[in-house]
């Protein structure tokens, strides 16, 4: 027993999301996890289902894939399968199958809940590692991505593809007199009622003084 106990927590050792947890708090999990064994083609989680459990592949292979069926990596031990989900109780992204005789350790995620509220200071720990490795993975992905980018130029200057140039939308251009509205005054025909002001004394052609119709209200 004691031996075994002395090989599990070298096998914590290695895996970043326990690292740095006391040596009390790795017995405790090892009082949690439960062995399981997988023949080739057997199905240790699923993509849709439930996140109820985190595996540490100690022997054998894994296959990732994704909910389409297409291959996106393969797990060598000792890594983790499913602790993500673990975390954030978020259902299965990926499928993942065992592709060569594999054994794992399980630990369900009612027992990992267990272990943080007893030992607050292992699930700090814990999820501090987990962020570190997420911060990793995106540090990977955007190196990767920058990779990808860089085959894609040479491919387009090796083949002399160029992008379309999208031509630039032509802006309405209206000149000050077109955008400039011009609204005649309304005038008072015959038989509408309005008031009548006069201006200032002038003479017009004829002498008669000069009169400004002011409209009054519509009909």
């Amino acid at each position: 027993m004691q031996d075994a106990a002395q090989k599990f927590v070298r096998i914590i050792a290695k895996i970043p999301m326990f690292q740095g947890l006391m040596p009390g708090q790795v017995l405790e999990i090892l009082k949690m996890v439960e062995t399981r064994a997988f023949s080739p083609k057997q199905v240790v989680c699923e993509a849709g289902s439930k996140s109820s459990e985190m595996h540490i592949l100690l022997s054998g292979q894994l296959l990732v894939r994704s909910r389409d069926g297409m291959p996106l990596a393969k797990i060598d031990p000792i890594v983790t399968v499913g602790e993500m989900g673990l975390i954030t109780g978020h259902t299965r992204s990926a499928t993942v199958i065992a592709i060569k005789p594999s054994n794992t350790l399980m630990l369900q995620k009612m027992k990992f809940d267990l272990l943080l509220r007893k030992s607050p200071e292992a699930g700090l720990t814990i999820f501090r590692n987990l962020v570190g490795t997420l911060t990793d993975r995106i540090s990977d992905n955007n190196k990767q991505i920058s990779s990808y980018q860089r085959q894609l130029e040479a491919l387009k200057q090796q083949f002399g593809v160029t992008d379309p140039v999208a031509a630039p939308e032509q802006e309405a251009v209206v000149s000050e007199q077109e955008a400039a509205v011009h609204v005649p005054p309304l005038l008072i025909r015959s038989g509408a009622r309005g008031r009548q002001s006069r201006s200032r004394p002038g003479r017009g052609k004829k002498g008669w003084r000069k009169k400004r119709w002011i409209p009054g209200p519509d009909p």
